[in-house]
This record gives structure tokens, C-alpha cells and sequence, in this order.
């Protein structure tokens, strides 16, 4: 980058986050600054950085979106998506020849299976006590930025996917994570090097202005993109000035552990992604949803959504996590032990995936300041976040079509 750079987007992100968004707003003809500062998180490994949640790709989707999830590192196709085993119920696999079968049976009609049909639209159900359509609650709630009760499920801004969409589970590396961003300088994109101080703040003229290096080299840009949480961004509140930004305290975190299991060969038959669901009628947090996701090596990542009240206490937490093992081994058996590190509130572990009060406060927007963080996004999913940066995206077309005169 040169001394005194003018841009017209300055992006801060971290773990990816938003580097789809920044090549695409580069392909529209705005030059674009891009600052990473995953290199300044050390704590947590990949596989906390990449989360609970498999990659979705519709047919729909541009290209150059899914390449950028599965460009960095080895991942495996989920040919019959994930699969979701409830207690007293059975098995849904979302594509699964059986799955509309079971829909039927469990009278669950309503979920969204082919891009080609039209989303159903569905009257809200009478009895607000607890939905009966819960299965489209309950996949509505488990990529949730929110805790809520399961009765609300329905009502939650959450995008729907159809079922029968592409599903990816990737098994990341720190490399691959640390060189997301590297192919953004192949369209165009200038990488800002992570320094040791910078500052940024919006100066009288309006301009984002990034200073380091004793301000000797800085850039300044239109419009700043802010991809970390109000949480992440509090370790550099010292550095960047957003006016009034207070932290925004999660309600709870998904949280991963590592598992092990008695047979390797047993271990065979575990789908690669599944969720095990032990009561219908409780929320998603703590102990009532298990998320198990194999990995090479026999690795096995077992996530659940705990709420900050567990973490107060090591006792909770080593009660929940025995709830947890003990739910597990309702569906599979085999799994005899957990490992959690190092558990504390404050950790960054603790904020790569988090879920906020359904009355979440969030900094008010202007045209010159966009959030595109998990505080903002209407779900975790990474087809939540497409959705929500092809809106930034239409937005600056907007501005491009306004200042080539064009009636709108």
C-alpha cells in the first residue's frame, strides 16, 4: 500500500468473514482496502474458527462464492446433507430419499426441499404455546444469532435454504484461514498489512482515515466495513473510534470440544455431520442439541450452544458437559469422553460464535459505517451471511446506478 492512499472501501475483517464481499464490491469497479486481523487472535484453533455449521451452496449461488469457501483447504461433500436424530422420533436427513416421507409423517409440512418450488407460505399456528410445525422452527433456530424460546421459532428472520442444496463440511488449517485473504490481491483487492498499532476514526471531512507506522503512511476511505463483533472489537478500542459502540455481551457461545470414541470401527457409521436432538419442547441451548462433526485422524468435534449463566461457574460447566457426554451416549454409544480447554469467559474462544438476546441493541448504521458481523447477520450459516452481503452488495450498485443519473 502507498503512502496516503485514497480508497473508496476499507474493510476490517477476520476469519474470512468478508473477503467474498470485498472482491465482489472491487468487480464493481470500487477500489478496495482490506485490513485481516485473524492473525491477531491466537487463541482457539481452526476448527473453532470455522464452526458448528456445514458450508451451503444452492444452485443459485454465484460461483465465485462457493469457490471462495473451498479454494484454502480439504473438504468433504455431505451426499445426503446433514442429519438430525431425535429422541423418540428417528433419523431426517434433509436429503435423504425418505425425507419428504417423513415430513408427512410427523406432519411437518412446510419445510422448503427444491429451489424450483416455490417457498411455502405458511399461516402462524394458533397455539403459541409450542409450534407444530417445529421442524421448520427448529432449523430456523439452530442457525439463530438468538436464543429464543422454541414457540418463537417460526417468527425468526432467518433465511430458509432449500433441503436439497449442497452440503460441505471443510476441515480447515490455520494456513488456510491466515491466506484467506491472499487471492484478493489477484482481483485487484490491497491487502493492508496488519501492524502492531494503527488507529482509524472518522475525521471532520467525513473520511475514514487508518494511521500507522507513526503516521507517516495511512489510508483513508468512503465507506468502512466493520467484520468483527463489538466483542472482538474491544481488545483495539483504544484504536478504532465508532462513536458510540458499546459491547454487545453474548447470551451464550457455541462452544466445541474434542471427543473420543471406544470403536474406530463403529465410529464408521456416525454420519460425517449429524445433530442429536433429546427434547422437542426444550430450546437448542446447553445440553439439548449435540452437534458431532467427524474429522481426519479419527478427531471428533462435538458442539453445543451454552449459555454465558454456565460459564459463570466451573461446576456448571463440568455438569453440563457430563449431560452432554450423557445425552450423546443415548445416540451413539460409543463416545466416552470430552475435552474441553481451558473454559473462562473473556477467552477468545469464547467469541468467534456467538448468540445474542432476541432484543439485541446494535450500533446504528450510516451510509459511510457497515457492519457485516454476527451481531447484524440474521443467522450464523454461511448462507445467512450470502444473503445479507448480496444486500450490501445491492446497495452499492445502487449508488453506482444513482451517480450515472439513472432513475431508480
Amino acid at each position: 500500500m502507498n503512502p496516503n492512499q485514497n480508497y473508496d472501501v476499507l474493510i476490517f475483517s477476520i476469519f474470512g468473514r468478508n473477503t467474498w464481499l470485498a472482491a465482489q464490491l472491487r468487480a464493481l469497479g470500487y477500489t478496495v482496502a482490506f485490513l485481516d486481523l485473524t492473525s491477531l487472535f491466537q487463541k482457539g484453533t481452526p476448527e473453532d474458527w470455522e464452526g458448528p455449521f456445514p458450508q451451503v451452496f444452492t444452485d443459485t449461488m454465484e460461483r465465485s462464492y462457493c469457490q471462495s469457501l473451498t479454494d484454502q483447504d480439504e473438504y468433504e461433500v455431505l451426499l445426503r446433507g446433514p442429519s438430525i436424530r431425535i429422541k423418540k422420533l428417528g433419523l431426517f436427513e434433509f436429503k435423504a430419499d425418505h425425507s419428504r416421507y417423513l415430513v408427512h409423517k410427523w406432519g411437518q409440512e412446510g419445510l422448503w426441499f427444491h429451489e424450483t418450488e416455490e417457498m411455502p407460505f405458511l399461516e402462524p399456528p394458533k397455539n403459541l404455546k409450542y409450534p407444530s410445525l417445529w421442524l421448520k422452527g427448529l432449523l430456523k433456530e439452530w442457525r439463530s444469532t438468538t436464543l429464543n424460546p422454541m414457540r418463537e421459532s417460526l417468527y425468526l428472520n432467518t433465511p430458509e435454504f432449500p433441503l436439497s442444496s449442497h452440503y460441505v463440511v471443510r476441515h480447515p488449517s490455520r494456513e488456510g484461514y491466515l491466506n484467506n485473504s491472499a487471492w484478493l490481491e489477484t482481483v485487484g483487492v490491497d491487502i493492508v498489512p496488519v501492524s502492531s498499532w494503527w488507529k482509524c476514526a472518522q475525521e471532520s471531512n467525513k473520511k475514514w482515515v487508518l494511521k500507522f507506522e507513526n503516521d507517516m503512511v495511512k489510508a483513508q476511505a468512503d465507506h468502512l466495513i466493520i467484520g468483527l463483533s463489538s466483542y472482538e472489537l474491544h481488545r483495539f478500542s483504544g484504536q478504532l473510534d465508532l462513536g458510540q459502540n458499546k459491547m454487545k455481551v453474548p447470551k451464550g457461545f457455541w462452544t466445541r470440544w474434542t471427543g473420543t470414541c471406544a470403536s474406530t470401527e463403529k465410529l464408521a457409521f456416525v454420519p460425517s455431520y449429524s445433530m442429536y436432538l433429546s427434547d422437542l419442547e426444550m430450546g437448542l441451548c446447553n445440553e439439548n442439541l449435540i452437534i458431532v462433526i467427524k474429522r481426519p485422524n479419527q478427531q471428533i468435534d462435538v458442539w453445543a450452544c451454552i449459555t454465558t449463566e454456565v460459564f459463570s461457574e466451573q461446576s456448571f460447566v463440568e455438569n453440563t458437559q457430563n449431560e452432554i457426554l450423557k445425552n450423546l451416549k443415548n445416540f451413539v454409544p460409543e463416545f466416552f469422553d470430552l475435552k474441553l480447554d481451558s473454559p473462562r469467559l473473556g477467552s477468545d474462544l469464547y467469541s468467534f460464535w456467538p448468540v445474542y438476546d432476541k432484543t439485541l441493541p446494535t450500533l446504528k448504521g450510516k451510509r459511510s459505517l457497515i457492519l457485516d458481523n454476527p451481531e447484524v447477520w440474521p443467522g450464523l450459516d454461511n448462507y445467512s451471511r450470502y444473503v445479507f452481503q448480496k444486500n450490501i452488495i445491492q446497495s452499492f450498485k445502487d449508488d453506482i446506478e444513482v451517480d450515472k443519473g439513472v432513475e431508480l
